[in-house]
This record gives C-alpha cells, structure tokens and sequence, in this order.
C-alpha cells in the first residue's frame, strides 16, 4: 500500500522550511508569499464594504425606516 502523496501545499511548505534552514531566505520568502493565501483569509478593503447610505435603494431605506406598506414618505 502506497502512503498519501503530500498536498501541494504541504510539498510547499515543506520546501519552504528547508530553504529558511539552509538560509536561502530569498526562497523561502518567495515560497511564503505563494502559500499565504491558502493559509490566510484577506482582508475585506474599503472598497468590498456595504455601499454608502447615498447610494442605498428606496427598498433598502424603506426596509430601514420599518416602512411596512412600502410607500415612502
């Protein structure tokens, strides 16, 4: 029985950590930043948030204000 070839993350991680060890920090850090984002969820930017209330719609607002008969005003 065959053992369970690596992931590719983990062949990545490994190669990394040998390259830290052998102190070619360039590699290492090239391999780091490649993996970063398997391993690390992003932050949301200004621009990802919810939309400013000027730019929200009448159904939106109306929600907001509780306005259950949908008119507005």
């Amino acid at each position: 029985m065959n053992p369970t070839p690596p992931t590719p993350l983990a062949v990545m991680l490994a190669v990394m950590q040998r390259k830290w060890q052998e102190g070619d920090y360039d590699a290492a850090a090239t391999l780091a930043r490649a993996a970063a984002p398997y391993l690390h969820a992003r932050r949301a930017s200004a621009r990802d948030a919810a939309p400013e209330p000027q730019h929200w719609s009448d159904a939106q607002l109306q929600l907001l204000l509780g306005d259950d008969d949908g008119e507005a005003g």
